[in-house]
């Protein structure tokens, strides 16, 4: 998504809005939130978080925005968690929203805003979750990594990597991550998900009744 295209406004059919990094990380979320019956939810892509002020901005100029009452960011934290949260709450706060002042904790007003930072990515995620369930095929996955590495000399690019030869193992090799959600493959039910579970239920409940 180009920054011009990140700036127009969107058509606004939820009272909570929730921004993703993109269309992947919108249809996992998207799963996610429908096996929790969480209908409150709409999913935003920002194309990148260098578009995410951008898009917020578009949120906050779209039509239907009074009837807002929750706005949500959902982002890796990559390499350093405390940037990426403070980016994402400035991010906020120039929108004209209030700025929240801790990770997953919404803040007061109208409407309530709050992020989520994933610890390094999205993909970890998924894959803490799939080791925890299929043990074994995992290990296949592993055992791979571990023959490349020793045949090239070269350390893999595992943190992305890794979910993309799991998934392959479900006989197609273009899944990505939100469609393996979508297809049932990620356990979403894991303990993993606990915290960005909770997370979506605060802001569900900001919803009116």
């Amino acid at each position: 998504m180009s920054a011009s295209e990140s700036a127009k406004p969107i058509q606004i059919t939820s009272p909570v809005v929730v921004l993703v990094e993109g269309p992947d990380e919108q249809r996992f979320y998207c799963r996610l939130a429908h096996n929790e019956r969480f209908n409150s939810l709409q999913f935003v892509p920002v194309g990148g978080t260098a578009n995410l002020r951008a898009r917020l901005r578009a949120v906050a100029n779209s039509p239907g925005r009074d009837a807002l009452r929750a706005v949500g960011v959902i982002r890796d934290g990559d390499l350093d968690s405390d940037a990426a949260f403070a980016s994402a709450a400035d991010a906020i706060a120039a929108a004209g929203w209030p700025r929240p002042d801790k990770p997953r904790i919404l803040s007061d007003g109208n409407p309530r805003t709050g992020v989520f930072i994933v610890e390094g990515n999205l993909d970890r995620l998924c894959q803490d979750a799939a080791r925890a369930a299929e043990p074994e095929r995992s290990q296949c996955v592993d055992c791979y990594f571990e023959c490349v590495e020793t045949v090239t000399g070269e350390l893999a690019d595992r943190a992305k990597g890794w979910t993309h030869a799991y998934l392959a193992g479900y006989r197609r090799g273009d899944v990505r991550v939100g469609e393996g959600a979508e297809r049932g493959i990620w356990p979403l039910k894991s303990d993993v998900f606990d915290e960005i579970r909770a997370f979506l239920r605060n802001l569900e409940d900001c919803a009116p009744s």
